[in-house]
């Protein structure tokens, strides 16, 4: 294993691009905007940004499963946990840890605006641009990578891993 991407690297491309979003959404009205949390992978991406962001936010989590233990998408999506806040007229904001093919993220964007969401958006921690199957705007990255099988920052290998501070290279 190698380093990708270091501590301070992924601590600068957040502070960008929450610095980015906190342009987007406006931080003087009662519009609570949702940020959820796409589990298990985003969660120490989304810890760290949504500390840095200054508009009125609510939080919720969901989780959508295409990798089980594998190291590569089967290409079916499941949804095996939904947000509990109701999405209707509501502005949603997705946090992920990566898109490759882009069918998690259709699926969840799909869903949510199909649930009565205003608007979803969506930021990655990673992108990977050569893997897009599927058709999906993303708003915010943070990072752009290769097609390479990465470690660390809440990413894992068979549930290992996720708490290193580094984005790891794995063979």
């Amino acid at each position: 294993m190698k380093i990708y991407f270091t501590a301070e690297e992924i601590a600068a491309a957040v502070e960008r691009v929450a610095s980015q979003i906190n342009g987007y959404y406006p931080n003087d009205n009662d519009d609570k905007v949702l940020v959820v949390g796409v589990l298990k992978g985003a969660t120490i991406f989304f810890a760290d940004l949504v500390r840095k962001f200054d508009f009125p936010l609510e939080i919720d989590f969901v989780r959508a499963a295409s990798y089980g233990d594998a190291r590569v998408s089967s290409g079916t999506v499941a949804l095996t946990k939904d947000v509990e806040t109701p999405l209707e007229g509501r502005r949603v904001l997705i946090v992920e840890d990566m898109i490759d093919s882009g069918r998690s993220l259709k699926r969840l964007r799909d869903h949510f605006l199909s649930r009565g969401a205003a608007e979803v958006c969506i930021v990655v921690l990673i992108d990977k641009k050569t893997k897009r199957a599927v058709d999906v705007p993303v708003e915010w990255s943070a990072l752009e990578s290769e097609d390479l099988f990465l470690l660390g920052y809440g990413l894992d290998d068979g549930e290992r891993g996720r708490n290193l501070p580094d984005l790891w290279v794995v063979d």
